[in-house]
């Protein structure tokens, strides 16, 4: 190898390497881009007699770059996206629940209890009635708002799920794109660094959408991507992923054309989208209606029992029902029994009628027929409605408590017994009078009243013989009082009074939308009777069977205070207050998580930095140098070119 070849080889590495530091300093702040080093390696003369002498070649250009530190990196992206995208939802939520009043949910809540005891206070009072109707109004809108509301979030999430999928499949296509261009230019001996690049940064975009695995960071061969273990991208084919929703409306990804659905996925921010959309807003939506069903059940239940100052109903029609067994039903029916008392406006008589309620077997329609067979009343479905009318003469409703007269007797004396008060026990249950002597009430010594309850349990004993005042009222127990008039009884009979807790204790009447305050199932179903709404009157203050009390206000009003099996032993204050704070506990949670793993992202980032990044001054110092080797080969190939002509000369 001549002077002058080896000069050559020599401006050809110097020319390389300035195109490598050029290349270097134009990418100085290309994200993704990896410093190039050339690989220079001497060039042996081939002569046995000069084996040191020879030129220079740069072998291979070579990325700087650290592989542990990479795979860290794209280890730890999935977390960041993830936590990234759950900080941005959760502060939507939290910022929109404020914008829909949060504080306006409690104040509705407990304004319509605050207001339902005003009432109770006042029950004859119109304006107070209307109030109170407007502040049922008011928490059911407050309810619906926040109903729609994360139902709406729900909706963009799996809208946002859909955009991050898209992304991907553009993400894969265009990696198993490079990985073909990588392939042919490697297989025809060039350099691939640059395409490498691209690759790897697109690569880590994906990352921070989904977590991947990935084989080697070598620029030579293609990459591989698997997510969730499914194959993304293999060699130059690449795999498009679908958006899916299962059986049970959950979130989830598939291959495309298979029929696998994964929704238990995390990582990335497609994985924060579906775990948010199928669990977060889930569980908060679970929260809300969980309170919201809570209120409706809870204050329904005695409204159905109770009548307004219009007093007992001609005519009520229920809800929207469906045709099956009743086990089916929202809000859930038990089994047992209701009471429905009919009344004869012309003689004031009142009757009361047990139906019995299975809701294994029986169908609203089987309800209807029960009823239907009580005399005075008629009871049918039409339009998937129930719908109960009584007789010309009647009325009726389902007011618990106690009758004036007894339920039944065999009483064949000329003493009457006449019953009052208003029954304060927690269950229902029939008192049984048993007369103890024969004579004249008042008047014989020693007779006696006993009673027992449905247990055949002694309640009392009263003297009602001699010294005993006709008419005298007796406190026999629960806030119920007997009394008997002149007159005759005889020893052994007896007669029986229905003392009732509630009227319905299987929560038939409620589920059948019959005289309820509060229709819909949900936060997002929730509304006011349009009954009520259009006569406040209709609003059931009073549960006395004289009516004109405020004992079925009193009640509902103290339904604010009653700590609920289905609230998790809370009071619907206690529970909304947790329904408010859990969201901004997740807010600071995902905040924190987010913070740190920032940290972590940016240290993995300055080593990368340290490794893989281009400093400026350094390649301005190697630029001088090559420029000296440029100069140093020109004058090496100059003397050697000025030598030959002087040898050329000479001869």
């Amino acid at each position: 190898m001549s002077n002058l070849t080896i000069g050559l080889s020599g401006l050809i590495v110097a020319q390389r390497a300035l195109d490598i530091v050029a290349t270097n300093i134009a990418n100085a702040n290309t994200e993704g881009y990896h410093r190039q080093v050339p690989v220079i390696n001497p060039v042996s003369s081939g002569s046995h007699s000069s084996p040191s002498v020879g030129g220079a070649e740069i072998t291979e250009v070579r990325r700087t770059m650290d592989g542990l530190l990479e795979s860290e990196i794209l280890r730890n992206q999935p977390l960041q996206g993830q936590f990234t995208q759950e900080l941005t939802t959760l502060q939507s939520i939290e910022s929109s629940l404020g914008q829909l009043g949060s504080q306006g949910l409690i104040t509705a809540l407990t304004q319509f209890f605050g207001d339902m005891r005003e009432l109770a206070a006042q029950p004859q009072s119109s304006a107070q009635l209307q109030q109170t109707v407007w502040s049922a109004q008011s928490l059911a809108e407050q309810f619906h708002n926040h109903g729609s509301f994360l139902t709406e979030t729900a909706n963009s999430l799996k809208t946002g799920a859909q955009d991050v999928v898209s992304q991907v499949n553009q993400l894969t296509g265009r990696i198993a794109d490079l990985n073909e261009q990588i392939l042919a230019k490697v297989s025809r001996g060039g350099s691939a660094n640059l395409l490498a690049d691209q690759r790897d940064q697109l690569v880590r975009e994906l990352s921070e959408i989904i977590p991947i695995q990935t084989n080697s960071l070598a620029e030579a061969g293609s990459r591989d991507i698997m997510a969730w273990g499914a194959p993304l991208v293999i060699g130059t084919h690449a795999t498009e992923l679908t958006l899916c929703m299962d059986s049970s409306e959950k979130l989830g990804v598939s291959m495309k054309n298979s029929a696998i659905i994964e929704t238990n996925v995390s990582g990335g921010r497609l994985g924060a989208l579906i775990d948010l959309r199928n669990n977060v807003i889930a569980q908060l939506s679970g929260q809300l209606d969980a309170l919201a069903t809570q209120v409706i059940t809870s204050v329904n239940s005695l409204h159905v029992q109770g009548v307004g100052s219009s007093g007992a109903f001609e005519e009520l029609t229920g809800g929207s029902v469906g045709s099956g067994v009743l086990s089916d039903s929202i809000p859930q029916v038990q089994a047992g029994s209701f009471w429905v008392r009919v009344t004869d406006t012309a003689t004031g008589e009142v009757s009361r009628y047990e139906i019995a309620v299975d809701p294994a077997k029986d169908t609203m329609a089987d309800i209807a027929g029960r009823l239907d067979a009580v005399g005075p009343i008629t009871a049918f479905i039409a339009d998937s409605r129930l719908k109960i009318k009584a007789d010309d003469g009647y009325t009726f409703d389902f007011r618990p408590g106690v009758e004036a007269q007894p339920t039944s007797t065999s009483l064949t004396g000329t003493a009457a017994p006449t019953i009052s008060g208003n029954y304060s026990g927690s269950e229902n249950t029939t008192y049984t009078f048993t007369i103890q002597g024969t004579g004249q009430a008042g008047v014989t010594p020693g007779l006696e009243l006993e009673v027992r309850d449905s247990g055949g349990e002694l309640v009392n004993t009263f003297s009602i013989g001699s010294g005993y005042a006709a008419g005298q009222r007796l406190a026999v127990a629960d806030g119920v009082y007997v009394a008997l008039s002149l007159g005759t009884l005889t020893d052994g009979q007896q007669f029986t009074v229905e003392a009732l807790a509630q009227s319905d204790s299987t929560g038939f009447l409620a589920a059948a939308g019959i005289n309820t305050l509060f229709g819909g199932n949900s936060a997002l179903t929730m509304s006011v009777s349009a009954e009520v709404l259009s006569d406040p009157t209709r609003l059931a203050v009073s549960a006395s069977s004289g009516g004109g009390d405020n004992l079925n206000a009193l009640a509902m009003a103290g339904m604010e205070d009653l700590k609920q099996a289905s609230l998790g032993q809370l009071t619907p204050g206690e529970h909304l207050q947790f329904f408010i704070s859990s969201v901004g506990q997740r807010v600071a949670l995902a905040k924190s998580r987010q913070e740190s793993s920032s940290q972590i992202i940016q240290q993995l980032e300055n080593q990368r930095d340290g490794v893989s990044g281009v400093d400026v001054n350094e390649e301005a110092a190697n630029l001088m140098m090559l420029e000296r080797f440029f100069q140093a080969c020109s004058k090496v190939i100059s003397s050697q070119d000025q030598t030959i002509k002087y040898l050329m000369d000479m001869m």
